[in-house]
């Protein structure tokens, strides 16, 4: 009989808890580690786990190494806390303890970026992004268990098997997983992000619902058009491809889109977008985001888009 895998988990957050949760059911050992003042220490004891303390991974690991009698065996610590944490709780539990660690990330930017340094020539990173947010990981997983899901990951070439394991565990086909080193999984991954999904999305999100009420158009009829078919057109991507998909839309959809690039390629937009883009090459991003200098505008940008919610519901006649 093949012994139970063992799996420590760091944070309960949005891939932590589909991760806990994916892997139980599929038959793993899994620990978790949390902050006991923290909102989510009682959310994983409801849902069956028994959370420990952060500070007790180090004994923990100790216990399960002298319990198991095999010194080749590494032990495998899924640091699913935020890319912040990730270096420093490194640096204070882990650096020093001389056993077999396998870090398993589920983003390489606290590698990439340099805050997180591995300090013993046993401890090792692995690589095992999944392409979606934990919910949906864990729908697809649960919908699908025990066959695998459609959804993709990145991982590190070469990695071990006990790797694959664990993405298999996560729901995840073999033929889903896409071969990327940690520096190749960070800059497409910031890439996306900031020049798509969230930089693009957000910030035309709020210009363009500024426009429509300068236009004079009702609340109801701005998110119909700026949320509801938002999430038409990338359901529409998704489904045709970008080819197709643009082909799809109207005629005058598709000469807004014209016009629009038009005026792009004409003003400094586009040459802003490459310098941004420099700018997680370079790591001046990596620099940017640890010096926590955005964070009062990321604050004021949530509540002026608080504010749009508050129209949105209003709208709808919903309490606010």
């Amino acid at each position: 009989m093949t012994p139970q895998r063992t799996v420590h988990i760091v944070g309960f957050g949005s891939q932590g808890s589909a991760w806990t949760q994916c892997l139980r059911r599929s038959g793993w050992k899994v620990h978790v580690y949390l902050n006991p003042s923290g909102k989510n220490f009682q959310l994983a004891t409801q849902l069956g786990f028994e959370p420990q303390p952060i500070e007790s991974l180090p004994s923990q690991l100790t216990q399960e190494r002298e319990a198991s009698n095999n010194d080749e065996a590494p032990l495998w610590i899924a640091m699913m806390c935020p890319d912040s944490a990730t270096g420093p709780l490194y640096t204070n539990l882990l650096s020093s303890l001389p056993l077999k660690l396998r870090l398993i990330l589920a983003h390489g930017f606290t590698l990439y970026s340099g805050e997180l340094k591995l300090q013993h020539p046993e401890h090792h990173a692995v690589l095992l992004a999944p392409k979606a947010i934990g919910p949906q990981l864990l729908k697809n997983f649960l919908a699908h268990f025990p066959e695998p899901h459609s959804l993709y990951a990145a991982y590190a070439p070469g990695t071990t098997h006990a790797t694959l394991e664990i993405a298999r565990g996560l729901g995840f086909a073999e033929s889903s997983l896409i071969p990327a080193t940690f520096e190749q999984e960070t800059i497409g991954d910031l890439i996306s992000e900031q020049g798509l999904l969230c930089g693009g999305v957000f910030n035309l999100l709020e210009w363009t619902m500024e426009a429509m009420t300068e236009a004079g158009i009702p609340d109801a009829l701005i998110r119909e058009e700026c949320i509801t078919e938002l999430e038409l057109v990338a359901g529409l991507i998704r489904d045709r491809g970008p080819a197709l998909a643009f082909q799809a839309i109207s005629q005058a959809a598709q000469c807004g889109t014209i016009a629009m690039a038009q005026r792009l390629e004409n003003s400094e937009f586009k040459t802003q977008f490459k310098a941004q883009m420099k700018s997680i090459m370079n790591q001046s991003f990596s620099q940017f985001f640890q010096s926590q200098d955005w964070q009062a505008q990321a604050k004021d940008l949530t509540q002026r888009l608080t504010l749009w919610q508050k129209r949105f519901a209003a709208s709808k006649g919903e309490p606010s």
